[in-house]
């Protein structure tokens, strides 16, 4: 992950609005219970080629993931 840990100084970090504006073609995954959802996002190689899962209920983000 592009942070100031991980580059170790040969880079600069990426902040938070550089790391979400970095996350593309998003797919919706919707369960049966209303309200309930998980969006994926194509990491474009910030995370190591893994997506980015973002799970949402009620409208709310209650949890956010990387899964492979």
């Amino acid at each position: 992950m592009y942070s100031e840990g991980w580059l170790g100084g040969r880079e600069a970090a990426l902040s938070d609005a550089e790391r979400a504006a970095g996350l593309s073609h998003p797919s919706l995954l919707v369960f049966d219970e209303p309200g309930e959802a998980s969006y994926y996002f194509d990491d474009n190689g910030l995370f190591g080629g893994q997506y980015v899962e973002v799970m949402v209920a009620d409208n709310e983000i209650i949890d956010a993931d990387l899964v492979n």
